[in-house]
């Protein structure tokens, strides 16, 4: 069977070779329109990109490299599927570097001198004590701040995740509200000063308690009928230690995390979405802009919006009719 080309591409749409070539290389000039009409085509008909013949006529390698911490935890696998998406679209390739292992840790000097176009920083290089990437002057992107690298940011919005959980909250009645978080973890400072931003507006008093002070965490929560937790896995905390007390979520007591992992939906707990893997698809499109120089100047920072999901230890009724 013969391979099919661009030609035959360029034939089945009635567009010419360049239109498809342009579509195919997602250059921003294409109607969203033709883009489609290029690509049911290509499906149709078995299209395979020649990804050699196009790196010589370009001078790119059509891939990106991705650093990761730890495949394990879900938020990076949020972001890594997101990313996956943006890049195949476009017709990139993405490789994972997992920090977590020495292996991985070793090749950040590395990065530099691979055969690709750019880099997507995923992990906080910082708190997982790896060392600076040597990137060698290639285009990057990253998720939370680099030492020594000047490069746009994309991160979820964690000021107005917490922002959004304490609007939930004091849509109660509440006045006296609690915030459980993490010592030491930037993304739950941000959330917690979005937290009481929008406590102090609404007229409540905040009491914030790290989750790791179990006893102190028990005192409060008697005293307390709505809590928010800097992530879901302290929500859950809070959420037991209230079972344990004979308080129904919902009823006796609001709750409400951040993050909406799954064990969130089994458990009916409320949660602020911070769409990683939205996160993950517009930071390899923000990095493949500077790749193709679409955009230049100064970096810029992306926050992308968060989004409630509203369950039972808000709304009431606590696994009724489970």
């Amino acid at each position: 069977m013969a391979k099919v080309t661009i030609e035959d591409i360029s034939r089945d749409t009635g567009l010419s070779r360049g239109t498809v070539s342009r579509a195919l290389n997602n250059k921003p000039d294409i109607a969203e329109t033709t883009r489609e009409r290029v690509l049911e085509a290509c499906r149709k008909l078995n299209y395979v990109r020649n990804s050699l013949a196009r790196s010589l006529a370009t001078g790119k390698c059509y891939a990106v490299e991705m650093v990761v911490s730890d495949l394990t935890h879900e938020s990076q696998a949020r972001l890594v599927n997101g990313a996956l998406s943006a890049a195949d679209e476009a017709g990139y390739s993405l490789r994972l570097t997992e920090v977590s292992s020495e292996a991985g840790a070793a090749k950040l000097a590395h990065l530099g001198r691979m055969p690709i176009d750019g880099v997507f920083i995923g992990a906080d290089l910082a708190r997982v004590a790896a060392p600076p990437p040597a990137l060698g002057g290639k285009s990057v992107v990253s998720c939370h701040p680099v030492p020594g690298v000047d490069c746009d940011r994309v991160a979820p919005d964690f000021v107005e995740a917490g922002r959004m959980s304490a609007r939930r909250l004091l849509a109660t009645g509440e006045k006296r509200l609690l915030f459980v978080s993490r010592s030491e973890q930037p993304e739950a400072d941000l959330t917690a000063h979005g937290f009481h931003e929008v406590a102090k507006d609404g007229g409540a008093r905040v009491e914030t308690v790290v989750g790791e002070e179990i006893s102190r965490l028990t005192r409060v929560l008697a005293e307390v009928r709505a809590a928010a937790a800097s992530d879901d896995d302290l929500a859950l905390r809070v959420l037991l230690i209230c079972l344990y007390e004979q308080r129904v979520p919902g009823a006796d007591i609001f709750i409400i995390g951040h993050g909406d992992a799954p064990c969130a939906a089994g458990a009916q707990l409320s949660s602020v979405a911070l769409e990683r893997e939205e996160t993950g698809r517009r930071g390899v499109e923000a990095l493949l802009e500077r790749i193709s120089h679409d955009r230049s100047g100064p970096s810029v920072e992306t926050r992308v919006a968060p989004r409630l999901v509203a369950r039972q230890s808000t709304e009431g009724g606590w696994f009724a009719g489970a």
